[in-house]
């Protein structure tokens, strides 16, 4: 039979790292850690894990009932809002309401096994060439607004002193985030931390597509 720490486990493991899972929480690595060896975790944190990772609190704490929100619907998609916005071009500094231009349905348990939760997520279109090959202009990509931590090497959708972007992030010793194109034809931006206000970080890529 499964315990909690073999749950918790299943979850950290779609963050890469106890140490990723433990920043988009707000908790510390310790706690994690205690977590995952069997230590006891309070009703608040069980409430945190369960908003945060979009899984029921009765499935986290005893295993029973279903282990998604929503999971009734199971099969389901779900609408996600497309903006009207391209970064790295720097067409506006925000994204707002006014500017969906559509849907786009996901599959909603594609979304829940992942660990996404629908209502967090937001498509825009890549312009230029910054971020190839990984990335290429036009592509669509699907970022996770709930996910503001940075983890290095990750990428991100940033706004940047008014500007748009998508780019890898570096967290440096003394504070600084690198902000990195893919492309080496782009050198490395620094953001210090009397400048942090700056730097907006607005989620987490989490999909991308493109046409042939």
């Amino acid at each position: 039979m499964k315990l909690f720490k073999d749950r918790l486990r299943e979850i950290t493991e779609g963050y890469g790292s106890s140490r990723a899972f433990a920043r988009m929480l707000g908790v510390s690595d310790t706690a994690v850690g205690r977590w995952l060896k069997g230590g006891d975790v309070t009703l608040s944190n069980l409430n945190n894990i369960s908003e945060k990772c979009g899984v029921e609190v009765k499935w986290l704490a005893t295993g029973e009932g279903p282990k998604f929100s929503g999971a009734d619907v199971f099969g389901a998609f779900s609408l996600i809002p497309r903006y009207d916005v391209r970064a790295s071009a720097g067409f506006g500094e925000e994204v707002t309401e006014e500017d969906i231009v559509e849907e786009v349905p996901f599959n909603t348990s594609w979304l829940h096994g992942r660990y996404l939760q629908p209502n967090k997520l937001a498509m825009i279109q890549v312009s230029g060439d910054s971020m190839e090959p990984t990335l290429e202009n036009r592509d669509f990509i699907l970022f996770d607004k709930s996910d503001q931590n940075l983890r290095d090497g990750m990428l991100y959708v940033l706004n940047l002193n008014g500007t748009l972007l998508v780019k890898r992030l570096l967290t440096m010793f003394d504070g600084s985030v690198v902000i990195r194109s893919d492309n080496s034809a782009y050198a490395d931006q620094q953001v210090t931390p009397e400048h942090a206000s700056r730097l907006a970080v607005l989620g987490r890529v989490v999909w991308f597509s493109r046409n042939m």
